[in-house]
């Protein structure tokens, strides 16, 4: 598959390296782009297809995936329009644009697409394992743009699913508190364990465990069936005495307790917890705010 039918990649980074390599692994790999020549040198070591560095080359292929920050996207799929021989098919990997925002840049006969991985990529070269059965958010500009979408989603072993342009922005909110969220909570956590002289490396790593572990629970029997905790129970008492913990560990680190008690009172309440415990956690966690108002 590979030469004018395989993948141009444009950026090895985060996410530019793990789908290179996949994109290598599968045969589907012409070739990658990278601005910084130590990039290069370590994606040689990694790629079976040629690597580039320094002005961005002409190329022959027909597939040119993008995985640049989402700044730089428009900028260098002009770049890409310019040097390439036209009809091509350009993808993006931002999760927050729509595959349009190309397409004032590209020629008649081009075609924009976006794939996203929902995925916490890391950059090294094993995350390409992680791409197998991941959730793609796929859009494009037109069916030429999305079917590149798709492919680039299937090549990799991924699953495509279409998320339309005035979509994506929720979707990739909704993504950045399900992951970025995740190192908010456990920096809060951390600064609470380390506010009572708690700051041992094995709890750090138990409460990344811990949070795992309650995300798998989540994807294997859904939010409202896997929460637990006090406020499930509705334990308006343990609560409180949360509450006095961390109230002296910073506004920020409180208020992201209360924020996330009041939306676990919701998941409770779906959950079948009674009226009288929910009005108790309300009332605790009212209260607080309140006083401080």
């Amino acid at each position: 598959m590979t030469g004018a039918n395989g993948w141009f990649v444009v950026g090895l980074g985060r996410a530019g390296l793990p789908l290179a390599t996949a994109l290598d692994r599968a045969g589907a790999l012409a070739g990658a782009w990278t601005r910084s020549a130590g990039t290069a040198d370590g994606a040689r070591g990694v790629l079976r297809a040629p690597v580039q560095h320094g002005p961005l080359p002409a190329f022959a292929t027909r597939l040119v995936l993008i995985c640049v920050p989402d700044d730089r996207v428009v900028r260098v799929a002009a770049a890409i329009a310019h040097a390439a021989a036209p009809p091509i098919a350009v993808v993006h990997t931002s999760g927050a644009r729509a595959a349009s925002l190309l397409t004032p840049v590209l020629r008649p006969g081009d075609a924009a697409g976006a794939a996203h991985p929902l995925l916490p990529l890391t950059g090294s070269p094993d995350d390409a394992e992680q791409l197998r059965g991941a959730f793609f958010a796929v859009d494009g500009d037109s069916p030429a743009g999305l079917d590149a979408a798709e492919r680039l989603a299937a090549d990799v072993g991924g699953s495509p699913h279409r998320v339309p342009a005035e979509a994506r922005t929720a979707y990739h909110a909704a993504a950045a508190l399900a992951s970025n969220g995740v190192y908010a909570l456990l920096a809060a956590a951390s600064a609470v364990c380390e506010g009572a002289a708690m700051r041992e490396p094995a709890l750090s790593a138990a409460l990344a465990g811990l949070a795992a572990r309650s995300a798998h629970n989540a994807r294997d029997l859904g939010v409202v069936a896997a929460a637990t905790g006090p406020i499930v129970r509705g334990d308006a008492g343990t609560v409180a005495a949360h509450l006095e913990a961390v109230a002296g560990h910073g506004a920020n680190v409180e208020a992201l307790y209360r924020a996330t008690a009041a939306l676990l009172v919701e998941v409770a309440n779906a959950r079948g917890l009674d009226d009288r415990s929910v009005m108790a956690l309300h009332a605790v966690l009212g209260a607080g705010s309140a006083s401080r108002g």
